[in-house]
């Protein structure tokens, strides 16, 4: 039995599900498991406290997904680092690990889409997580997950999907060198912000430099 676990990323509007759906009826993925739309069935749970019952509903349904060895597909913002260790596991106990992820061309992109979705009834997100989210999702797309996935599709998301960028094993093709430099140069700027941030840190607290 093929262990497959496929990852669709992006930052907030860029249209996960939206292609999770296509994906599922293309038949290149079976079991995909959304945090949203199970936060959308907790009517009897205050909305307030959706978010957090439907994430740990999420965990609960990928954590037994993997128990049973069953292909998976979930979708992330990729802003966080704390689906590292688990694609480490995985690999490690044979599972292949294909990340798709969905570019936008910039922030503003990524509200406008929000925006639009709100209009049509879809779930809003404060804009100040979606200026937050962008910048983190490219720069760990480059600087942390793209080094770990067996597989990897780099796509820019806008009327027709063009691919920016693949992964297959250990080769990295380019086929937008523009629009690849362009996501470089966000996950670059964030992390050139990351360490002016880290160095007046160590400014205010003298006792800290030199530690790791």
């Amino acid at each position: 039995m093929n262990k497959e676990l496929t990852i669709i990323a992006g930052p907030n509007g860029a249209g996960k599900t939206t292609f999770a759906m296509q994906l599922i009826d293309e038949g290149v993925i079976e079991h995909f498991i959304n945090a949203d739309e199970i936060a959308k069935s907790l009517i009897d749970v205050p909305a307030e406290f959706r978010n957090i019952h439907a994430g740990k509903q999420f965990l609960r349904r990928l954590n037994q997904a993997i128990q049973q060895q069953q292909t998976v597909c979930f979708e992330t913002t990729l802003s966080g680092l704390s689906y590292l260790k688990r694609i480490q596991k995985l690999k490690q106990q044979g599972w292949q690990v294909t990340l798709y992820y969905l570019a936008l061309e910039d922030v503003a992109l990524s509200r406008q889409r929000v925006k639009e979705r709100v209009q049509h009834g879809g779930h809003n997100i404060p804009i100040q997580d979606i200026e937050r989210r962008f910048p983190k999702s490219v720069y760990n797309l480059f600087y942390h997950y793209l080094k770990v996935v067996d597989s990897m599709y780099c796509v820019l998301n806008m009327d027709e999907p063009d691919l920016i960028f693949f992964k297959t094993g250990k080769n990295v093709e380019i086929t937008l060198p523009q629009h690849y430099q362009n996501l470089k140069s966000i996950a670059d700027a964030y992390d050139e912000k990351s360490e002016k941030t880290r160095r007046k840190r160590r400014c205010r607290n003298p006792e800290t430099r030199g530690q790791t």
